[in-house]
């Protein structure tokens, strides 16, 4: 928890919300890809290949701007 915290920037009161915060966004993440290979059958591999591509994008920011 200390390495967290550090990493995060925030104290051990903070911690508080940065946990149940990631918690939600994988959840809604994971409600909304279902959602998505409901409406698109047929292209569910590009919606798998696109969720990639936008986690690696995401990546790349987060150490470029850290």
């Amino acid at each position: 928890m200390p390495i967290l915290a550090t990493n995060t920037n925030v104290d051990f009161n903070g911690m508080g919300s940065v946990l149940p915060w990631g918690g939600i966004g994988y959840l809604s993440a994971n409600i909304l890809g279902a959602i998505l290979q409901n409406i698109v059958k047929q292209n569910s591999d590009g919606i798998l290949i696109l969720a990639f591509i936008l986690a690696a994008i995401r990546t790349i920011l987060h150490i470029k701007f850290k």
